[in-house]
């Protein structure tokens, strides 16, 4: 067995964020694992309130740990806060208070539930959020992370954009950032539909 099917037993079935009407794509199953194998990577996390969780590249980190990838080191903290899950609303004040917008700091993002987090992701890695001793991810973040790729999500798809012509060039950037990582980590990495790619 591959190590992503492996993983995939280890984990628990924790839902599908396919758009409310059409057919559930695999692709957009969400699982959730305990992260016990890999106390030493998430032992410094800071321990936060109900409700909020950490995304970006810390909880791409776990999932490359997961499968026995070293992750690279991360360069800030982005935090996420799930309404579903906040008991206190004060408590996005105090986390937003404590983890101020900057450069090498943490990032504080609002979302009403796990479904509406997964769908609003730019790139199909970062499909996955670490929440407590958990971390929730796609089906199609595993495999991208595990072939190192570089994937829009759908949710670009579904604003009309098409080619890469038509993403916006920070993200653009970005995507090349996120391949310059896994090639100096791991020396293997390739963007999704790269080959339509204009620049204006």
């Amino acid at each position: 067995k591959t190590r992503t099917e492996k993983l995939l037993e280890k984990s628990h079935f924790a839902g599908n964020f396919s758009e409310s009407g059409q057919i559930e794509m695999p692709s957009k199953d969400i699982y959730m694992i305990e992260l016990d194998d890999i106390k030493e990577y998430v032992q410094f996390l800071p321990h936060l309130p109900n409700g909020f969780g950490i995304s970006g590249g810390v909880a791409r980190g776990a999932l490359l740990s997961l499968i026995g990838d070293k992750p690279p080191i991360p360069r800030d903290l982005d935090v996420s806060a799930i309404r579903e899950f906040i008991i206190d609303r004060e408590d996005i004040k105090k986390v937003s208070e404590e983890f101020p917008p900057g450069e090498g700091k943490s990032r504080i993002e609002v979302n009403e539930d796990l479904i509406s987090y997964f769908s609003s992701r730019d790139f199909t890695i970062n499909e996955v959020f670490i929440y407590g001793n958990k971390l929730y991810y796609s089906r199609q973040a595993l495999e991208d992370i595990d072939s190192k790729t570089i994937r829009l999500s759908d949710k670009h798809l579904d604003e009309d954009i098409y080619t890469w012509e038509d993403v916006h060039p920070l993200r653009r950037l970005k995507a090349l950032l996120l391949q310059i990582d896994f090639i100096k980590y791991y020396g293997n990495s390739s963007i999704s539909e790269v080959n339509g790619w204009k620049w204006k």
